[in-house]
């Protein structure tokens, strides 16, 4: 009951019953939690990756979304290449 009532249940591969297993969202196959933690640096890296990514992606899109009105509408220029430039280094180094 208490593995499929947690986020995730976590069986071990190894000596862990049979009925733990099938009620377990994961196994661990060689019993050792130090491969819980480690997945867990790991996804927290990637979830900072996919942040960075939409982030950059965001202000992308309103940069060129501004150029793009600006040009359809015949106003003039809003962003001049450094400043386009400078915003996407700042996006990229964050």
């Amino acid at each position: 009951v208490a593995l499929k009532a947690a986020d995730i249940g976590i069986a071990m591969g190894q000596t862990g019953t049979d009925v733990s297993k099938e009620a377990a969202d994961m196994i661990l196959v060689k019993d050792d939690f130090y491969t819980i933690m480690a997945a867990i640096e790991e996804s927290k890296g990637i979830f900072h990756n996919i942040q960075n990514f939409v982030r950059f992606q965001l202000s992308t899109i309103a940069a060129l979304s501004l150029i793009t009105l600006s040009t359809v509408f015949h106003f003039p220029n809003p962003l001049n290449a450094m400043q386009i430039c400078f915003s996407s280094f700042h996006f990229v180094s964050i």
